[in-house]
Parts: structure tokens; C-alpha cells; sequence
């Protein structure tokens, strides 16, 4: 779910490169602030630009959601749970992409990691936004 993001802005950027998470979702927001327009407040993406002008951003997660899946990507952990049309979760998923990059063994359910998926299944539902 990691793919690249080229930003190019005169003047502005000075070809450095980051690790830190964007979404797509992120560009509009960006531009907006960019050309110093507000952004219309139905959009749920946010500005990257301090991501540009300082290396820094706060944002350490990214979301998707495809049917009735969504998924947290936070660092090397990605945390999925499928819920009903009500958002009552029925099935989950954890995989650590440090040590399991091909996602063949579901860690929700081991002892080991209770507690990351308890955290991540908070952050999943807080960060869930219109999608959860």
C-alpha cells in the first residue's frame, strides 16, 4: 500500500526526500494551501506543505477501506477489520511488514500482540473518519 509521492514546487522544494506518510486524499488540501485558498471543509485529507518546508509532520498513519475492509497503516504494522453495515467489526487482521512483508501470519489473534491490536483498533475507529 506504499507508493511514492513526487512533489515538485518552485522555490520551495530542494530535492530532499522523506519517509513520512501522505495519502492521496492529501494532495488536494496541499494545493489549496499552496495557492492560499481555504479548503473546502468536506474535504478529510490534510495539508503536507509543513511536510515539505520542514521535514516534519505529525500525521503517522494512513487509511483505506475496500468493501467492507478498512485498514491502518501505521510504521510497519497494518491492522484490518471488517465490519458490517452497522460497523460492528467481525474479523481482523495484524501484520508487522518488519518482520512479515508478505503478510502470510495474521498476528491479531497471538497473546503477543493483544495489545497492539487494541491500540490500533482505537486508532482505527478514531482515525476511521466518514469511512468507518
Amino acid at each position: 500500500m506504499r507508493t511514492p509521492l513526487i512533489v515538485k514546487v518552485p522555490g520551495v522544494t530542494k530535492g530532499l526526500k522523506s519517509q513520512s506518510i501522505t495519502e492521496y486524499i492529501d494532495i488536494y488540501p496541499s494545493l489549496c494551501e499552496l495557492v492560499n485558498i481555504k479548503s473546502p471543509t468536506h474535504l478529510e485529507g490534510e495539508s503536507f506543505i509543513k511536510l515539505i518546508k520542514e521535514l516534519k509532520r505529525n500525521k503517522d498513519f494512513t487509511k483505506s477501506k475496500y468493501r467492507d475492509a478498512i485498514a491502518l497503516i501505521k510504521g510497519n504494522m497494518i491492522y484490518m477489520e471488517w465490519a458490517d453495515d452497522e460497523g460492528k467489526s467481525y474479523n481482523r487482521m495484524l501484520f508487522d511488514h518488519s518482520i512479515y512483508p508478505m503478510e502470510l501470519d495474521n498476528l491479531a489473534e497471538k497473546s503477543d500482540y493483544k495489545e497492539v491490536v487494541s491500540s490500533l483498533s482505537n486508532d482505527l475507529h478514531i482515525n476511521g473518519g466518514k469511512i468507518f
